[in-house]
């Protein structure tokens, strides 16, 4: 059996709970979590093999929820490659959630301001403080949308 399975052996001892969404906090957004009416949670630190975050502000742990209704599973926290994880084990939770059941992922970071080729937190002040903005990974071509947010 390979980690990835092995951990969600792990996690399905703990619930069933099918999730339909999945949301990624970031730093700053750890909160939202707490926020919640969670059915269960679990710590990754309880997960066989899973990575477990370091960075502060990341509790490290899935809370199982009804968001608006719809079965949600939210990562209180996520692992990064800087805190000496190999990009196999950063990506692991996403294919984690996606075995749970997930069809849409969402990814939040808390950012105190947006930069775009040299963009100035006033710069990003004028674009909206608290509105959605998308962000392109030049690593990874992805595009994400995050909540700029004022720190």
């Amino acid at each position: 059996m390979n980690r990835l399975n092995k951990c969600y052996e792990s996690l399905r001892k703990k619930t069933d709970f099918t999730p339909k969404i999945g949301i990624v906090l970031g730093s700053g957004l750890g909160g939202y979590g707490d926020k919640l009416n969670a059915e269960t949670s679990v710590l990754y630190s309880e997960l066989e093999d899973f990575p477990v975050s370091t960075a502060p502000g990341h509790m490290g742990r899935f809370i199982f929820a009804h968001v608006d209704g719809v079965p949600t599973v939210v990562m209180q926290g996520r692992v990064h490659y800087y805190e000496g994880y190999s990009m196999q084990e950063v990506v692991m939770p996403i294919r984690l959630m996606k075995l749970m059941g997930i069809e849409i992922l969402r990814e939040e970071s808390g950012k105190p301001a947006v930069r775009l080729h040299g963009a100035t937190l006033e710069k990003a002040r004028a674009l909206g403080i608290g509105k959605i903005h998308l962000s392109i990974s030049h690593a990874r071509t992805a595009a994400v949308a995050q909540v700029l947010i004022e720190s």
